[in-house]
């Protein structure tokens, strides 16, 4: 499923660079929640066209596992 290589790429990047991590991991979390934006920071739309070909299981789980980095990095709701 290309939105989990998308994800490991974005977990492997914060890994390395937290900092400048904070934004890809915002526009990611943008991208599962069309009706809201945290930050101002737009939607990633690569991510959003791959999430949207998955079923409504696999996008929560997307979801859960970016709102993990989110806490990992400090970054509230």
């Amino acid at each position: 499923m290309q939105v989990n290589t998308l994800i490991e790429r974005l977990e492997q990047g914060v890994a390395g660079k937290p900092q400048n991590g904070r934004t890809m991991v915002l526009s990611y979390f943008n991208a599962c929640n069309s009706n809201q934006v945290l930050r101002g920071v737009p939607p990633d739309p690569e991510f959003e066209r791959y999430l949207v070909g998955c079923t409504l299981d696999d996008q929560k789980e997307a979801r859960k596992r970016i709102q993990r980095l989110m806490n990992n990095l400090g970054i509230e709701l």
